[in-house]
């Protein structure tokens, strides 16, 4: 649509009575007066209210759709969770949970089979964002571990599947609560100890009663990370690949800049970056931090929807100084996936204050396996691979490749 359209900064998608009409942007310049603050917005332009379609998975009260002040006092809350030198303490269970993933990989290899690398990635992001997030251990990636669903339908035409939906979340709700008294208990009786490792350890710092309120609230913020922090992370492990996969000269790059790096020892591997060395290890990763990004560039896992409130007069002016009027629109949306095609920007955590809060770990998570695949991407919520990233994979020929 938009290159037929001859490739404009904002198109206007209409889809009424279907759905609310929706302000597509796809230029960086109009999508940073979408995501700056302003006086008119100190935190950005509202979050879209589609957002709460989204309740069942990620809470009512959670951080994602939340506003101005309440979502001010969430972020500072739960920021130095996300903090880079914070995350990087927690290298080591990262860097343990990547062992059953490789060894899944490595079986697969031997035998030659088909299967969906969606199913592997997810339930490894999962294992790290539980333990990042909570210091819990779900062992996601337990051999019988599954996790299937369909987010696509209308609820009314599955009355079934959307009972089954509210007992599930029923129980989640129940054993995230309990989950947090007992961390609460724990701090409590400790003082500073380990709980402090987990986002959820540091947020309950300096909590003097752990109210009901706060235990629900604190309940669908841990439900946010979660979701936001296994499944987008899970899709770019996918892309990244793929990409390498139909990019010989760019896969032996990364292989030649890891050797260079830390050798062809995977004991030495973990070994360098637990030590004192790791962070500068990681910073000399250059190649490998650019094939990330090029993924995220080109494959950008979810995106932002803002809105213009009634009465509020917001205006964008696109590069040809045309201003635009976008009040009143609820869905405001900006397309990474156009918009970092289109022209040399990057913008896949968002940017200006509401920018990702957990892009660090992303960027963590993401630093051998050779891989077949042919795919393209569907959007459900997040953008994903259609067929679940079916793929075989080979060990590399050089040597023998062995979990850390």
């Amino acid at each position: 649509m938009n290159k037929k359209l001859g490739n404009p900064g904002l198109m206007l998608v209409d889809l009424r009575p279907a759905a609310y009409p929706i302000a597509v942007i796809a230029s960086h310049e109009i999508a940073e007066q979408i995501s700056r603050a302003s006086k008119l917005f100190p935190w950005s332009t509202s979050k879209s209210p589609t957002v709460n379609a989204f309740d069942r998975l990620i809470g009512s009260r959670s951080i994602i759709g939340r506003q101005g002040e309440e979502w001010k006092h969430l972020r500072k809350r739960f920021n130095p969770g996300f903090a880079p030198h914070h995350l990087m303490t927690l290298l080591p269970c990262i860097l343990d949970k990547t062992r059953p993933f490789l060894e899944h990989l490595d079986g697969y290899a031997k035998t030659g089979d088909e299967f969906l690398l969606d199913d592997l990635t997810v339930n490894l992001t999962f294992d790290i964002i539980s333990n990042v997030v909570m210091d819990v251990d779900f062992d996601a990636q337990h051999p019988g571990t599954t996790r299937q669903g369909d987010r696509n339908g209308l609820w009314w035409l599955r009355p079934r599947v959307e009972w089954h939906r509210h007992q599930i979340d029923s129980r989640l709700n129940q054993t995230l609560w309990d989950m947090i008294r007992q961390k609460y208990a724990e701090q409590k009786q400790q003082g500073v100890s380990q709980n402090l490792r987990s986002v959820l350890g540091l947020s309950l710092q300096g909590v003097d009663h752990l109210s009901d309120a706060l235990i629900k609230d604190t309940g669908d913020q841990i439900r946010s990370f979660l979701f936001a922090g296994d499944d987008t992370t899970a899709i770019l492990l996918g892309w990244i690949f793929y990409e390498l996969s139909r990019t010989p000269a760019a896969l032996k790059a990364v292989r030649d800049e890891l050797d260079d790096i830390f050798g062809r020892d995977a004991v030495v591997v973990r070994e360098k970056l637990v030590s004192r060395e790791g962070e500068d290890a990681i910073r000399r990763m250059t190649f490998t931090s650019a094939v990330i990004k090029e993924a995220l560039c080109l494959h950008p896992p979810a995106g932002t929807a803002r809105r213009a409130l009634p009465g509020s007069g917001f205006m964008v002016r696109t590069t040809q100084g045309e201003g635009l009027c976008l009040d009143g629109l609820l869905v405001v949306y900006n397309c990474a996936n156009i918009i970092q095609r289109d022209r040399p920007a990057w913008r896949p955590f968002e940017r200006g204050p509401r920018n990702c809060i957990g892009q660090e770990l992303a960027n963590i998570e993401a630093r051998q396996f050779e891989v077949e695949s042919e795919l393209y991407s569907t959007r459900q919520i997040t953008s994903k691979s259609i067929d679940g990233t079916r793929m075989r994979v080979q060990l590399a020929p050089r040597a023998l490749v062995k979990p850390l």
